[in-house]
C-alpha cells in the first residue's frame, strides 16, 4: 500500500561502519598488464612466418586480433563482476563506464579477427573468400558455434549504440545485452581447439581456460552468489511505500540490515519479487537508514518499473545486489570541508552521505529542483545540514534563467576552491558543474561525481534556480 506519511527519523548509527576502502587495486592493473604481455609473447613465438607474403601477415595479424579480442572480452566481463575490491575503490559506475569502453574494441578485433584469418586462408588457397568462408564455418571444428557467438555479440553492440539504446526499452535492452555473455561462450571452445597459440602447447591451454573459470567464478560469485547469499542473511522485505513529491515514493525496506556494510551514498540493484517486477533488477539510491536498521530507497517514477513500486505491498519479497559505490564520506579528505551538489532526485545519496560526515565537515548543500513540490527531504536536510555547522542552499525555477556558473558556486560558497566536492545528478547537470568547478581551480581529485541517466524506459542511478530559503541555511 502506499502512504503519505514520513518514515521514522534517520539514525547515524544503526549500520555496521563500511570496510576501509581496500589498496591494491594498481597492483591487479599491473597484474592484467603482464598478463595481456604474456598474450602478446606467445603469439609472437607461435605465428607464422612474417616472410611469406602479404597472406601470411594478414594471417597473423588476424591471430593476435582473436587472442587480444578475448582477453578484452575477459576483462569486460571481469569490470561488470561486481568483483569487492574493485567495487568498493572505484565504483560500480566507473567500473560500468570502463566496461562500455571496452565494448566496442572486443567487438572491433573480434570482427577484424573474423575477416582478416578468412581472406588469409582465401589467399593462399587460391579460393573466393566467401567459398573460403564456408570452408572454414564447415570443416573446422567449434568454428560453426563461434559464428553464431559472434552473430550474438555483433547483435548486443548493435543494441548498446546510442541511438539504438535510446529507442528501446530498459528492459529489452538489457535482454539484448545479455546475449553477448552468450557469445563469449559460444567462442571460447574454437580459441582452444583452433588457435596456433593453442595447438601443442597444453601448458598455454590450461592457463588460458584458468583464465577463463577465474571470470566465470568472478561472475557466479559476485553476480549470483553473494547477492543470494545476503538476501537469505538480511532477509529484506517491503515495510511500507512513502509519497514524498508528485512522482517520487520511498520504498521502507525492513530486515536485518544491522549486519550490512553499509555507507552513506551507496546504491544497491533491488528485484522486488511481485508480478511484473520479479524479472529484473533495477539500481536505486539508498537514501538513509531509520530506526530499527529499516533502508529507504527513493525513486522518481520516469517509467514501467519505478512507477510500479507505488503499488508494492507490505510483505513483498526483496533480493538484494549490493551495496555499491564509492560516493561514500572515505572519499573526503580528512578535516577538509564539503560541498555536496545535487539535482532533483540526486538529493537521496546526498542525504545518506550526509549521516556519515564527521563534525567538522561544514557541508554546504546546493540543492536544484524544477520547482517546490519536487524538493524532497526539506525537513530531513535541514537539520542533518545545521546539526553539522553547514548551510543550505534550494535552488528552485528554471535552470536557464540563473544557471550554476563558477561565479555563482562562488557567491553560494565562497570558499569552495578549498573543499572536497560530491555532485550527484543526471550526466548534463554534472557535467556543467565538473565545468565550473574548474574555472574555480578545484583539482579533479577532490571531484567526486554519482552521475546518473534517466533511461527513456526507466530510471537507473548503476543514479532552474531561485535561490529560497531552506530550514538549516
Amino acid at each position: 500500500m502506499s502512504g503519505t506519511a514520513r518514515p521514522n527519523r534517520i539514525v547515524a548509527a544503526a549500520r555496521r561502519p563500511p570496510r576501509r576502502r581496500p589498496r591494491g587495486v594498481d597492483g591487479l592493473v599491473a597484474l592484467a598488464g603482464v598478463c595481456l604481455g604474456a598474450v602478446v609473447a606467445q603469439w609472437w613465438v607461435t605465428k607464422p612466418s612474417l616472410g611469406g607474403g602479404a597472406a601470411t601477415v594478414a594471417l597473423a595479424a588476424g591471430q593476435l586480433a582473436g587472442l587480444l579480442g578475448a582477453y578484452l572480452a575477459m576483462l569486460g566481463l571481469l569490470l561488470a563482476a561486481r568483483v569487492p575490491v574493485l567495487e568498493s575503490t572505484l565504483g560500480l559506475d566507473r567500473l560500468l563506464r570502463l566496461h562500455a569502453k571496452l565494448g566496442p574494441w572486443t567487438l572491433c578485433t573480434m570482427v577484424i579477427h573474423a575477416l582478416t584469418v578468412t581472406l588469409a586462408y582465401a589467399a593462399l588457397a587460391e579460393t573466393g573468400a566467401l567459398a573460403q568462408f564456408w570452408s572454414i564455418v564447415t570443416t573446422y571444428e567449434w568454428v560453426p558455434l563461434a559464428a553464431v557467438g559472434l552473430s550474438l555479440m555483433l547483435v548486443a553492440g548493435v543494441a548498446s549504440w546510442w541511438r539504438i539504446r535510446r529507442r528501446l526499452r530498459y528492459e529489452s535492452w538489457w535482454a539484448l545485452h545479455l546475449s553477448m555473455y552468450g557469445g563469449i561462450a559460444l567462442a571460447v571452445p574454437h580459441q582452444i581447439a583452433n588457435g596456433a597459440i593453442f595447438v601443442g602447447y597444453p601448458v598455454v591451454q590450461w592457463l588460458w581456460l584458468g583464465l577463463y573459470a577465474l571470470v566465470l567464478g568472478a561472475l557466479v560469485a559476485f553476480r549470483f552468489g553473494l547477492p543470494i547469499v545476503r538476501t537469505v542473511r538480511y532477509r529484506p522485505r517491503v515495510a511500507d511505500v512513502v509519497t514524498e513529491a508528485p512522482g517520487v515514493v520511498s520504498v521502507i525496506i525492513e530486515g536485518a540490515f544491522h549486519r550490512l556494510p553499509l555507507a552513506g551514498g551507496q546504491f544497491a540493484h533491488w528485484r522486488f519479487l511481485a508480478r511484473g517486477l520479479w524479472w529484473q533488477a533495477h539500481p536505486y539510491s539508498i537514501s538513509g537508514v531509520l530506526d530499527g536498521g529499516r533502508l529507504r530507497v527513493t525513486v522518481r517514477a520516469v517509467g514501467d518499473h519505478s512507477r510500479a513500486l507505488n503499488r508494492l505491498r507490505p510483505g513483498t519479497r526483496v533480493l538484494m545486489e549490493g551495496p555499491y559505490g564509492a560516493f561514500t564520506a572515505s572519499a573526503r579528505q580528512p578535516g577538509r570541508p564539503v560541498a555536496l551538489i545535487a539535482a532533483g532526485v540526486g538529493i537521496t545519496p546526498i542525504r545518506a552521505l550526509l549521516e556519515d560526515l564527521p563534525p567538522d565537515a561544514a557541508p554546504a548543500v546546493l540543492y536544484r529542483a524544477h520547482d517546490h513540490d519536487d524538493l524532497i527531504f526539506q525537513d530531513e536536510l535541514g537539520p542533518a545540514v545545521s546539526g553539522r555547522g553547514g548551510t543550505l542552499h534550494c535552488l528552485v525555477g528554471d535552470r536557464g534563467e540563473q544557471p550554476i556558473t563558477a561565479s555563482r558556486l562562488a557567491s553560494l560558497v565562497p570558499d569552495i576552491a578549498g573543499r572536497t566536492v560530491y555532485v550527484c545528478g543526471p550526466p548534463g547537470f554534472a557535467a556543467v558543474v565538473l565545468g565550473a568547478a574548474k574555472d574555480l581551480g578545484i583539482p579533479r581529485h577532490r571531484i567526486h561525481v554519482e552521475a546518473f541517466r534517466l533511461h527513456p524506459a526507466d530510471a537507473s542511478p548503476v543514479r532552474r534556480e531561485e535561490v529560497s530559503a531552506c530550514d538549516g541555511r
